[in-house]
Protein backbone atom coordinates (compact mmCIF):
# COMPACT_ATOMS: atom_id res chain seq x y z
CA UNK A 1 0.00 0.00 0.00
CA UNK A 2 2.95 2.56 1.09
CA UNK A 3 4.32 1.43 -2.09
CA UNK A 4 1.16 2.69 -4.08
CA UNK A 5 1.50 5.68 -2.79
CA UNK A 6 4.86 6.36 -4.03
CA UNK A 7 3.98 5.78 -7.19
CA UNK A 8 1.13 7.81 -7.39
CA UNK A 9 2.64 10.72 -5.67
CA UNK A 10 5.48 10.40 -8.42
CA UNK A 11 3.07 10.61 -11.54
CA UNK A 12 1.47 13.56 -9.74
CA UNK A 13 4.66 15.70 -10.02
CA UNK A 14 5.38 14.23 -13.08
CA UNK A 15 2.63 14.88 -14.40
CA UNK A 16 2.97 19.03 -12.86
CA UNK A 17 6.03 19.17 -14.24
CA UNK A 18 4.66 18.26 -17.71
CA UNK A 19 1.61 19.78 -17.93
CA UNK A 20 0.98 23.68 -19.69
CA UNK A 21 1.24 26.26 -16.85
CA UNK A 22 -1.93 28.08 -16.78
CA UNK A 23 -0.12 31.73 -16.26
CA UNK A 24 2.47 30.32 -19.41
CA UNK A 25 -0.12 28.71 -21.47
CA UNK A 26 -1.05 30.90 -24.44
CA UNK A 27 -1.49 31.55 -28.00
CA UNK A 28 0.70 33.94 -29.94
CA UNK A 29 -0.02 34.68 -33.56
CA UNK A 30 1.45 37.16 -35.78
CA UNK A 31 3.55 38.32 -38.36
CA UNK A 32 7.05 38.98 -39.45
CA UNK A 33 9.68 39.88 -42.58
CA UNK A 34 13.05 40.36 -43.20
CA UNK A 35 16.09 40.01 -45.12
CA UNK A 36 17.31 36.99 -46.27
CA UNK A 37 21.24 36.26 -47.27
CA UNK A 38 21.31 32.29 -49.46
CA UNK A 39 24.66 31.07 -49.89
CA UNK A 40 24.78 28.29 -52.32
CA UNK A 41 27.33 25.29 -51.77
CA UNK A 42 28.42 23.02 -55.17
CA UNK A 43 31.25 20.97 -55.94
CA UNK A 44 32.26 22.51 -58.99
CA UNK A 45 34.83 19.75 -59.86
CA UNK A 46 36.97 20.58 -62.92
CA UNK A 47 35.00 23.61 -63.62
CA UNK A 48 37.37 26.11 -62.00
CA UNK A 49 36.47 29.17 -63.67
CA UNK A 50 32.84 28.71 -62.37
CA UNK A 51 32.25 31.32 -59.50
CA UNK A 52 29.35 31.32 -57.08
CA UNK A 53 28.29 33.83 -54.90
CA UNK A 54 25.23 34.26 -52.83
CA UNK A 55 22.71 36.45 -53.04
CA UNK A 56 20.34 38.75 -50.86
CA UNK A 57 16.41 38.20 -50.91
CA UNK A 58 13.41 38.84 -48.97
CA UNK A 59 11.63 36.52 -45.97
CA UNK A 60 7.93 37.00 -44.77
CA UNK A 61 6.39 34.83 -42.20
CA UNK A 62 3.37 34.14 -40.20
CA UNK A 63 4.30 32.60 -36.49
CA UNK A 64 1.54 30.44 -34.63
CA UNK A 65 3.38 30.02 -30.99
CA UNK A 66 1.69 27.80 -28.15
CA UNK A 67 3.59 28.63 -24.24
CA UNK A 68 4.15 25.39 -22.80
CA UNK A 69 6.20 26.58 -19.57
CA UNK A 70 7.32 30.15 -18.58
CA UNK A 71 10.50 29.41 -20.59
CA UNK A 72 9.29 26.55 -23.25
CA UNK A 73 7.50 26.90 -26.29
CA UNK A 74 6.36 25.20 -29.57
CA UNK A 75 6.58 27.63 -32.71
CA UNK A 76 5.48 26.74 -36.25
CA UNK A 77 5.83 29.54 -38.76
CA UNK A 78 4.32 29.90 -42.64
CA UNK A 79 6.98 31.01 -44.66
CA UNK A 80 7.88 32.48 -48.42
CA UNK A 81 11.57 32.62 -48.40
CA UNK A 82 14.10 33.69 -51.05
CA UNK A 83 16.94 31.55 -52.32
CA UNK A 84 19.16 31.61 -54.93
CA UNK A 85 22.78 32.43 -55.99
CA UNK A 86 25.17 34.03 -58.60
CA UNK A 87 27.21 32.60 -61.01
CA UNK A 88 30.25 34.16 -62.58
CA UNK A 89 32.18 32.66 -65.35
CA UNK A 90 36.56 33.13 -64.77
CA UNK A 91 37.40 33.26 -68.77
CA UNK A 92 34.30 35.03 -70.09
CA UNK A 93 31.64 36.92 -69.99
CA UNK A 94 29.30 35.02 -68.89
CA UNK A 95 26.86 35.06 -65.67
CA UNK A 96 23.26 33.38 -64.67
CA UNK A 97 22.11 35.15 -61.86
CA UNK A 98 18.91 32.79 -59.99
CA UNK A 99 16.18 33.86 -57.79
CA UNK A 100 14.66 30.75 -56.28
CA UNK A 101 10.85 30.99 -54.05
CA UNK A 102 10.35 28.98 -51.50
CA UNK A 103 7.49 28.05 -49.10
CA UNK A 104 8.63 26.62 -45.64
CA UNK A 105 7.56 25.28 -42.48
CA UNK A 106 9.62 25.58 -39.89
CA UNK A 107 8.63 23.87 -36.44
CA UNK A 108 10.79 24.82 -33.36
CA UNK A 109 11.32 24.82 -29.60
CA UNK A 110 11.56 27.93 -28.24
CA UNK A 111 13.08 28.54 -25.11
CA UNK A 112 13.51 32.10 -23.08
CA UNK A 113 15.11 33.72 -20.13
CA UNK A 114 14.47 36.90 -18.86
CA UNK A 115 11.63 39.72 -17.43
CA UNK A 116 8.27 39.80 -17.94
CA UNK A 117 8.51 42.39 -20.88
CA UNK A 118 12.33 41.93 -22.46
CA UNK A 119 13.31 38.48 -22.49
CA UNK A 120 16.02 36.61 -24.91
CA UNK A 121 15.07 33.70 -26.55
CA UNK A 122 16.28 30.47 -28.39
CA UNK A 123 14.42 28.70 -31.22
CA UNK A 124 15.66 25.13 -32.18
CA UNK A 125 14.17 22.39 -34.69
CA UNK A 126 13.98 21.57 -38.46
CA UNK A 127 11.79 22.94 -41.73
CA UNK A 128 10.26 21.19 -44.66
CA UNK A 129 9.57 23.37 -47.73
CA UNK A 130 8.83 23.42 -51.03
CA UNK A 131 10.66 25.03 -54.05
CA UNK A 132 7.46 27.03 -55.89
CA UNK A 133 9.42 28.80 -58.33
CA UNK A 134 11.99 30.57 -59.62
CA UNK A 135 13.91 32.85 -62.36
CA UNK A 136 17.28 33.66 -64.14
CA UNK A 137 18.77 36.04 -66.09
CA UNK A 138 22.24 36.32 -67.29
CA UNK A 139 24.12 35.57 -70.52
CA UNK A 140 24.20 32.87 -72.91
CA UNK A 141 26.26 32.19 -76.12
CA UNK A 142 24.82 32.74 -79.39
CA UNK A 143 26.63 31.65 -82.06
CA UNK A 144 27.45 34.30 -85.46
CA UNK A 145 27.80 33.04 -88.93
CA UNK A 146 29.81 35.67 -89.74
CA UNK A 147 31.64 35.48 -93.41
CA UNK A 148 34.55 35.74 -92.44
CA UNK A 149 34.64 33.27 -90.14
CA UNK A 150 33.07 30.85 -91.99
CA UNK A 151 36.02 31.43 -94.74
CA UNK A 152 38.37 30.92 -91.82
CA UNK A 153 36.66 27.45 -91.13
CA UNK A 154 35.68 28.36 -87.43
CA UNK A 155 32.78 29.60 -85.33
CA UNK A 156 32.39 32.80 -83.44
CA UNK A 157 29.87 33.64 -80.73
CA UNK A 158 28.77 36.56 -78.90
CA UNK A 159 27.18 36.47 -75.29
CA UNK A 160 23.47 37.70 -75.64
CA UNK A 161 21.76 38.45 -72.40
CA UNK A 162 18.85 36.78 -71.28
CA UNK A 163 15.58 37.25 -68.30
CA UNK A 164 13.23 34.51 -67.74
CA UNK A 165 11.14 32.13 -65.86
CA UNK A 166 13.41 28.95 -65.03
CA UNK A 167 11.66 25.78 -66.56
CA UNK A 168 11.55 22.54 -64.18
CA UNK A 169 13.25 19.31 -65.16
CA UNK A 170 11.47 16.15 -63.21
CA UNK A 171 14.53 14.30 -63.82
CA UNK A 172 16.97 16.70 -62.34
CA UNK A 173 15.72 19.51 -60.30
CA UNK A 174 14.41 18.22 -56.76
CA UNK A 175 11.15 20.56 -55.28
CA UNK A 176 11.54 19.38 -51.88
CA UNK A 177 13.38 20.96 -49.32
CA UNK A 178 14.06 19.99 -45.57
CA UNK A 179 16.84 20.85 -43.23
CA UNK A 180 17.75 21.90 -39.99
CA UNK A 181 16.56 25.77 -38.43
CA UNK A 182 17.91 27.68 -35.44
CA UNK A 183 17.92 31.63 -34.38
CA UNK A 184 18.42 33.47 -31.32
CA UNK A 185 16.58 36.89 -30.64
CA UNK A 186 14.76 39.36 -28.17
CA UNK A 187 10.97 39.90 -27.40
CA UNK A 188 9.20 42.96 -25.48
CA UNK A 189 5.56 42.84 -24.06
CA UNK A 190 4.58 46.51 -25.07
CA UNK A 191 1.17 45.54 -24.07
CA UNK A 192 -0.81 42.77 -22.44
CA UNK A 193 -1.83 41.63 -26.00
CA UNK A 194 0.87 42.71 -28.18
CA UNK A 195 4.74 41.76 -27.73
CA UNK A 196 7.58 42.92 -30.62
CA UNK A 197 10.18 40.72 -31.73
CA UNK A 198 13.68 40.82 -33.53
CA UNK A 199 15.33 37.35 -34.76
CA UNK A 200 18.52 36.22 -36.31
CA UNK A 201 18.15 32.41 -37.87
CA UNK A 202 19.04 30.23 -39.86
CA UNK A 203 17.75 27.61 -42.19
CA UNK A 204 20.47 24.55 -43.17
CA UNK A 205 19.36 22.26 -45.93
CA UNK A 206 19.94 19.10 -45.74
CA UNK A 207 18.58 18.03 -49.41
CA UNK A 208 20.07 18.96 -52.31
CA UNK A 209 18.57 20.92 -54.88
CA UNK A 210 19.47 18.22 -57.70
CA UNK A 211 18.48 14.68 -57.48
CA UNK A 212 20.76 11.96 -58.47
CA UNK A 213 20.36 11.70 -61.98
CA UNK A 214 23.93 11.27 -63.52
CA UNK A 215 25.50 7.82 -63.10
CA UNK A 216 29.20 8.53 -63.37
CA UNK A 217 29.51 12.58 -61.88
CA UNK A 218 27.42 13.33 -58.44
CA UNK A 219 27.01 17.15 -58.33
CA UNK A 220 25.28 18.04 -54.71
CA UNK A 221 23.96 21.43 -54.53
CA UNK A 222 22.82 22.89 -51.14
CA UNK A 223 21.12 26.58 -49.53
CA UNK A 224 22.21 27.62 -46.09
CA UNK A 225 20.17 30.91 -45.55
CA UNK A 226 20.78 33.39 -43.09
CA UNK A 227 17.68 36.00 -42.06
CA UNK A 228 17.37 39.21 -39.88
CA UNK A 229 13.60 39.61 -39.49
CA UNK A 230 11.31 41.42 -37.17
CA UNK A 231 7.65 40.93 -36.09
CA UNK A 232 4.61 41.41 -33.79
CA UNK A 233 2.69 39.01 -32.33
CA UNK A 234 -0.63 39.01 -30.68
CA UNK A 235 -0.67 37.32 -27.40
CA UNK A 236 -4.17 35.41 -26.77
Amino acid sequence: MKQNKWIVTSLLLLAGCLLPDRAAAQWKVGVSAGYAYNQYSIDTQYAYDFNFDGRGGLTVGIPVEYGILDWLAVRADFVYLQKGYSMQRAYDQGFRDRRDHYLSLPVMARFSFGGEKLRGFLHAGGYMGYWADSRVKGTERTYDSLIDDFLAEKESFVFAPYDRRYEFISKCDNRFDAGLVGGVGVCYRIHPHIELEAEGRCYYALTSTTKDYMKHTKQPQYNTTFTIQAGVKYCF
